[in-house]
């Protein structure tokens, strides 16, 4: 009996265009410690987290953040106020 080695498909996240993925990952992150973190998950995060354009979004993200703009809530959570 021949058998067929089976390649598993894709996780869905590795079907995200780079660009959507970048956003997704600069909202996502709270700390500069979790980013570091998250190049561990694969070579593509690696990759995107480790370039100097990503460095730069998300500090600019977290700049706005810190100047009163609202974070990223999930929509099953009640939002304070």
């Amino acid at each position: 009996m021949l058998r067929h080695h089976m390649v598993p498909p894709p996780p869905l996240i590795s079907k995200l265009g780079d660009d959507l993925l970048v956003e997704i990952l600069i909202r996502g992150l709270l700390n500069p410690r979790l980013a570091c973190r998250s190049k561990l998950v694969c070579k593509q995060w690696s990759s995107l987290i480790s370039s100097p354009s990503f460095n730069r979004r998300f500090v600019s993200h977290r700049q706005s953040r810190s100047a009163g703009e609202p974070p990223l809530t999930p929509s099953f959570l009640p939002v304070p106020g």
